[in-house]
């Protein structure tokens, strides 16, 4: 299956991707109860520098003349020409050569990219011991299912999405080379090394205003699987149980 990635770029996803979820978390428990996903902020990771990448920025005058001029607008700025003028005479006041007004101008970019941005994490693994005992409740939880197209045909709901890529040394964003649309797949989907092991898949959703935005409900037939750890209660397997026999009875039970 093809999605569009920010409306640009064509990736393929697995037919199912899966979330581990602890039973013994009432918020976890909204996966079936509510039939919803919650697309959580950069902010929330665990991990500081997911989605938080380190930038370059022009460091010189000429750098900062050039970068200008690559961000020439006509409607703001008329002909070409007045602009490569209007950058020369204001090169020397560009916040880009003032690391504190430079540092103030980047914290606030960021804290508006995480109120403005949800993530969902999913993965393409369901039998992962890893995520199983990390994600689940040390197999005392489940792990759902999902059926991706579904998920992607949403109304006002995910806008992209993709697989994370790992790396020993995480790249960083140069504001200067990098369109738009590569810093955008550098800060998305980005991470380190060591956490290859949870094979991530990732949804994005853009231009938030409030919680209830990051709430992704779904529809019953998005679900395809549900398998239930095999450290889970009794009462607790029963109660998943009855909620998938009266909303999601298409979807196949499995018992580890």
């Amino acid at each position: 299956m093809l999605k569009i990635i920010n409306n640009l770029v064509q990736v393929e996803l697995p037919r199912v991707l899966y979330k581990y979820r602890n039973w013994k978390d009432e918020f976890h428990k909204s996966i079936l109860r509510d039939n919803m996903l919650y697309m959580a902020s950069p902010r929330d990771f665990s991990d500081e520098k997911d989605c938080h990448l380190s930038e370059k920025y022009p460091e010189t005058e000429r750098d900062v003349y050039e970068f200008m001029l690559k961000i020439y607008n006509k409607e703001e700025h008329g002909s070409f020409d007045q602009y490569k003028r209007y950058c020369k005479s204001n090169i020397k006041n560009s916040p880009l050569l003032n690391k504190t007004e430079l540092d103030e101008i980047v914290f606030n970019l960021e804290c508006e990219y995480d109120e403005t941005h949800g993530i969902l994490s999913m993965t393409e693994d369901s039998d992962n011991k890893y995520l199983w005992e990390n994600y689940a409740n040390n197999y005392a939880g489940i792990c759902v299912g999902f059926d991706t197209e579904i998920l992607c045909a949403i109304n006002n709901g995910i806008s992209g999405g993709g697989a994370v890529t790992y790396y020993k040394q995480l790249p960083y964003i140069d504001i200067s080379r990098d369109s738009i649309e590569k810093q955008f797949e550098k800060k998305i989907f980005s991470k380190d090394s060591m956490y290859a092991k949870e094979k991530e898949y990732r949804f994005i959703k853009s231009g938030i205003k409030n919680e209830n935005q990051r709430k992704l409900i779904f529809p019953n037939n998005a679900i395809l699987k549900i398998i239930i750890g095999n450290a889970l209660e009794n009462n607790a397997k029963n109660e998943i149980k009855d909620l998938v026999k009266s909303k999601f009875n298409k979807a196949e039970i499995i018992e580890l």
